[in-house]
């Protein structure tokens, strides 16, 4: 029935949600290494960013390491995969904004956001979670030369200007990966004191 429903999965969404949920739930405590296995593999094919944690958990565990990596190097190919085939195979990232502004139209959601999630796994098996958002929305034309992937018709909340009009310091300041990794710092207690920094 798994296998049928992995099939299945592809193309329904809400499937491919339960199903994601109960092979999760099968990494946790009490199944054994078989059935850890047997979903690691399945997640690889159908697993979205919702069993990041889960996965991310067995990485210290010796046992189970090798299976969680399987399945998180395989997702992440096929998230980023369908990320950069939005305007189909061999599109460039000018294809995929203009695909994104043809499909908003003129239409007023144009609400977006950018966001980044780093993970970090001591030793002792704790997890350290450290995230950034940055909000912004969908211009109605393509401006600015730098940047990559949506910059051009990305800007954010906190600026008039889209990201590839900014240079990368500013970028970098704003920026949904910087937040995390800013996030990541606190957490860690390496962030240095104002005074020791200037």
């Amino acid at each position: 029935p798994i296998d049928e429903a992995t099939i299945a999965a592809h193309g329904d969404a809400a499937l491919r949600g339960d199903l994601e949920k109960r092979l999760t739930a099968v990494l946790g405590a009490g199944p054994s290494r078989a059935a850890k296995e047997y979903a690691c593999r399945k997640l690889s094919m159908i697993g979205t960013a919702g069993a990041v944690p889960a996965l991310a958990a067995l990485l210290p565990d010796k046992d189970h390491s090798h299976m969680a990596r399987f399945a998180l190097e395989r997702m992440m190919t096929n998230l980023i995969d369908n990320a950069l085939h939005y305007a189909g195979p061999g599109a460039t990232y000018a294809d995929n904004c203009n695909l994104l502004l043809d499909e908003l139209g003129d239409g007023e959601a144009r609400g977006a956001a950018f966001a980044c999630v780093l993970y970090c796994i001591a030793p002792d098996g704790s997890v350290l979670i450290g995230s950034g958002v940055l909000p912004g929305e969908i211009t109605t034309r393509a401006s600015g030369a730098d940047g990559f992937g949506y910059d051009p018709v990305f800007r954010p909340l906190c600026d008039r200007r889209t990201l590839a009009e900014m240079t990368r310091d500013e970028k970098a300041a704003i920026s949904h990966r910087g937040r995390a990794a800013r996030c990541m710092v606190r957490l860690l207690g390496l962030e240095q004191p104002a005074a020791a920094a200037a």
